[in-house]
């Protein structure tokens, strides 16, 4: 049987991945599109983009609405569906909708998802069906009162963690530490479970200080086979959220990896596995350097991960391909073409991979939205064996509140783990992102902290260092301000240009043709203020000077400069030297010599904010590749009269949970007063001092960050937990 035809019924990258296979397989793709990725790759890069007929962009009314996707494929004669992760991938229903509309499901069968979907039911199933899998001890009974989770916490020990029973993607986890946290960590793990899953079952295990998080990838087919194609280590987490993953695993042996392998593999084939899952252990790091080190089921993925092109870049496979072959009948043996049996793991890994996900959020990993302004490779990357990016934006599209924060993920190979760590670090110095702040200058620090390139580290890694609890100032080298400086300064005489070659009835008057800023006398430097953006804030102004350098052959200005720095709290006073050399519009290239260096700096601006990236970063000092200016006024501006500090603004976009106080009640000081949840995180928003509250948003509402969300007549700021 062939498949011909298939609808993704996903977005972002993993969609754009999928058309990319089903094109080199001549299949022809649908994508379907909500109105907030109307300017995504994906619906350009599909053979037909289909809008879901309304504007909502809300995931309930667009990528999480079954019928309305069936609707769709059946209009446009679908043969297949392919469900990516995420959204409806583990979604049993959507699979049977699928089967009774006569449409192949991409994935496993509506048994295997039912039997794997539940973690509850998963650890009974495996205990009952394969007792050689080892099981982190726990508690999945009936009664779901807090009481019953503290009762067993007490016997097994602390720390605890609670899951979502149905959960997955690290939504509805509390770590407890104490007997006494048990009942708000409960409501808390099961509003996000209602809210995320539709199920408030909670399940609790004990929970490991020291662990990797290790993943064998298994792939199955219709005819009973099941096999291993390698692992994945993806401890390098955040709020359970994967930001790095690699293989092969710092702490894997062949020993080890023979065990977990057969382990997934018998589990596999318990469920009569048909297509590509994972099957997630937690490694005791606690005993690194012991033989036979302790590892324990964890779930399974019956779908598709984010972190599959670790696996492709190691194995020279394509699992999306593979996917495809599967459900439509292939076996694994023809596949690999192998006449004989198949062994555990039919293919060998080459070299390290490593993949970093690149987040739109700040340091302080609050989500960053808006629109992309530019996004791009430099050229010096596109060329280099080993470097992959899989993009989920570009120039045009819009990072909205409604869908995950992760915009792209950069994945490289190389022979060994330390070269594939350099080739990480270039690749990620030479990304391009304009208009959304990105995480990567915190993934530049993990790459360069000397614990992840040791292996030394574990699934604590990032709250051990505490990062996004501390923020760090928000400095900027003086070549990054030049920068903006002289493309301002480009683009006025760009300007001017235009003007000339378009007269308007201000030019005929006299000297209307003078560019702004102008000065017949070049001795008389110009003053420039800026400031930087980032992390929620901004920086102090910083002001510098600059003044044009006559060429006295030609009594003209010339391409040097002075520039000067009066110096202030943000910045050294110092002077420089400057020569522009290059002014690339279209491209937003900009080259300057300062005192003998020549610095290349990609540029663009908007509305007077201006964004300089550029590669040549001190990483010992800042891990920061991208810049965010605003050009402040040379006039003082008249503030608004209207006190914000009354004001408890929404720190982040996101929707408001729930509203903890009436209007007009009085409260105090770190009382809890909004719940508001974005990108997978729930956030207090508490009162600092005592007053009077006056509400200003409902439950159910959604809001951009610095909408004020409640106001007290006391002086007062908001803080986050």
């Amino acid at each position: 049987m062939m498949i011909r035809r298939i609808l993704i019924a996903n977005r972002g990258e993993i969609a754009s991945r999928i058309i990319r296979t089903c094109r080199s397989m001549g299949i022809f793709t649908i994508a379907i599109f909500s109105e907030a990725d109307r300017f995504a790759p994906f619906v350009s890069e599909a053979d037909i983009s289909v809008g879901f007929g309304t504007n909502s962009s809300v995931s309930s009314d667009t990528y999480l609405n079954p019928e309305k996707i069936i609707q769709i494929a059946k209009h446009h004669r679908v043969e297949a569906i392919h469900p990516g992760y995420g959204f409806l991938s583990e979604n049993p229903e959507f699979a049977r909708a699928c089967q009774d509309a006569r449409i192949i499901f991409i994935g496993p069968s509506v048994e295997s998802i039912e039997c794997m979907g539940s973690k509850i039911g998963a650890k009974l199933l495996l205990a009952d069906k394969a007792p050689e899998v080892p099981l982190i001890p726990g508690y999945n009974g009936q009664d779901q009162s807090h009481q019953a989770f503290r009762k067993v916490a007490d016997s097994v020990g602390y720390p605890v963690l609670l899951k979502a029973a149905l959960g997955g993607g690290g939504k509805g986890m509390e770590v407890v530490s104490r007997g006494e946290d048990m009942e708000s960590a409960v409501a808390s793990a099961r509003r996000i479970a209602i809210s995320a899953f539709k199920s408030d079952q909670l399940l609790m295990e004990r929970y490991f200080p020291h662990s990797h998080h290790v993943e064998i990838q298994i792939f199955g087919d219709a005819h009973g086979n099941v096999v291993s194609l390698g692992h994945r280590d993806c401890s390098i987490q955040r709020r359970h959220q994967k930001i790095i993953e690699e293989t092969p695993s710092v702490l894997m042996t062949p020993d080890l990896y023979r065990r977990m392998s057969e382990a997934a593999v018998k589990i596999g084939k318990t469920i009569s596995y048909k297509g590509a899952g994972t099957v997630e252990f937690l490694v005791d790091s606690s005993q690194v350097g012991k033989p036979n080190l302790n590892f324990y089921f964890l779930e399974v993925n019956t779908r598709l991960q984010v972190e599959h092109p670790v696996t492709e870049m190691v194995t020279g496979l394509d699992l999306v391909k593979m996917q495809i072959e599967v459900a439509a009948g292939k076996s694994l043996p023809e596949i690999f073409n192998l006449k004989n049996q198949l062994s555990t793991s039919p293919v060998e890994s080459h070299g390290a991979s490593i993949e970093c996900r690149i987040y739109a959020e700040d340091q302080r990993f609050f989500p960053s939205t808006g629109e992309i302004l530019k996004f791009q490779l430099e050229k010096s990357c596109q060329k280099i064996p080993g470097i992959r990016i899989d993009l989920g934006y570009s120039e045009k599209s819009l990072v909205s509140v409604h869908y995950d924060p992760m915009i792209a993920k950069v994945i490289v190979h190389d022979e060994n783990r330390n070269s594939a760590i350099f080739k990480m670090k270039f690749a990620l110095k030479n990304l391009i992102i304009f208009g959304v702040e990105t995480n990567v200058p915190f993934l530049l620090e993990i790459l360069n902290d000397d614990a992840f390139v040791s292996g030394n580290f574990d699934t604590h890694f990032i709250a051990d260092r505490k990062y996004g609890q501390q923020l760090k100032p928000l400095t900027t080298p003086h070549e990054v301000l030049m920068a903006a400086l002289f493309w301002n300064f480009h683009e006025r005489k760009s300007q001017t240009k235009i003007s000339a070659s378009n007269p308007s009835p201000l030019t005929c008057l006299p000297m209307g043709n003078v560019p702004t800023g102008y000065r017949n006398n070049f001795y008389k430097p110009q003053r420039v203020k800026f400031q930087r953006f980032g992390n929620g804030g901004n920086s102090d102004e910083i002001s510098m000077e600059y003044q044009h350098q006559l060429d006295h052959a030609s009594i003209q200005e010339s391409q040097k400069f002075v520039v000067n720095f009066p110096g202030n709290s943000q910045v050294e006073k110092s002077t420089y030297q400057v020569e522009l050399r290059e002014f690339q519009v279209e491209n937003g290239i900009l080259i300057f010599q300062v005192d003998g260096k020549i610095s290349k700096f990609s540029c663009f601006s908007k509305n007077d904010i201006f964004y300089v990236h550029t590669s040549d970063i001190d990483e010992a000092k800042s891990t920061d590749t991208t810049f965010i200016l605003k050009k402040m006024p040379r006039l003082p501006v008249r503030q608004s009269g209207e006190d914000q500090e009354k004001s408890h603004a929404a720190p982040m976009p996101g929707k408001i949970l729930k509203v903890l106080v009436q209007d007009g009640a009085n409260v105090n000081a770190d009382d809890a007063v909004v719940i508001m949840e974005s990108m997978k995180m729930e956030l207090r928003i508490l009162a600092k001092t005592s007053g009077k509250v006056g509400i200003l948003v409902r439950e159910g509402d959604f809001v951009e960050a610095g909408t004020p969300l409640i106001r007290i007549e006391s002086k007062s700021k908001c803080t986050i937990t």
